[in-house]
């Protein structure tokens, strides 16, 4: 996925009329993917949308990040960014991340970063849980993504992700642009 965007509300729901009856439903939702099961790369991609996954069955997940609620193959994110909130529902574990909700292979992350907040018993600012290896370089998020998951990049305050010289490696000349009166302040994708 190259040059895409999302900025509308995305949810998937689960829903049962009688959870005694339904086991083991999972919910998934990314503001570009819910769920991939083939290897994914994205790149130049932004989400400003709210994320929400959802499910009533008992023993369900809930998998949701601002790009990707779950991957099940190898994945890479590059030069891209979410600002959107992410949060989710189940009676079982909820994996939410600021671009990945749950890596279950190994994942590759660079020059990217999270700035929206993110909820659920295993939240990251990057990813929400990875199963294996996540290699996070030149990526971010600030203090108030931080939750308990496995993938939470550079934290920096708010202040700092807004200035040029905290972004290490990043090509402000072709990918990137900073301007106090677009995105809050925080880095954009040129056009």
């Amino acid at each position: 996925i190259i040059n895409s965007y999302n900025t509308g509300k995305v949810s998937s729901c689960v829903l049962t009329i009688n959870s005694a009856d339904v086991w083991y439903c999972d919910s998934y939702s990314g503001g570009l993917i819910g769920e991939a099961k083939s290897v994914v790369t994205i790149t130049n991609c932004y989400n400003s949308g709210y994320i929400y996954a959802s499910t009533e069955s008992r023993g369900g997940y809930a998998f949701y990040g601002g790009f990707v609620g779950h991957t099940y193959n190898k994945g890479t994110i590059s030069n891209s960014y979410n600002s959107g909130n992410s949060s989710g529902y189940s009676d079982n574990w909820k994996y939410g991340g600021g671009l990945v909700g749950y890596a279950n292979t190994t994942a590759t992350i660079s020059n990217s970063y999270n700035t929206g907040n993110i909820s659920g018993s295993s939240a990251g600012g990057l990813v929400g849980y990875a199963y294996s290896t996540v290699t996070i370089s030149n990526s971010y998020t600030n203090r108030f993504a931080r939750g308990c998951g496995s993938g939470s990049g550079k934290i920096l305050s708010s202040d700092d992700m807004k200035k040029q010289s905290s972004y290490y490696g990043w090509d402000f000349d072709e990918v990137w642009t900073i301007d106090s009166n677009i995105n809050n302040g925080y880095p954009v994708l040129k056009t």
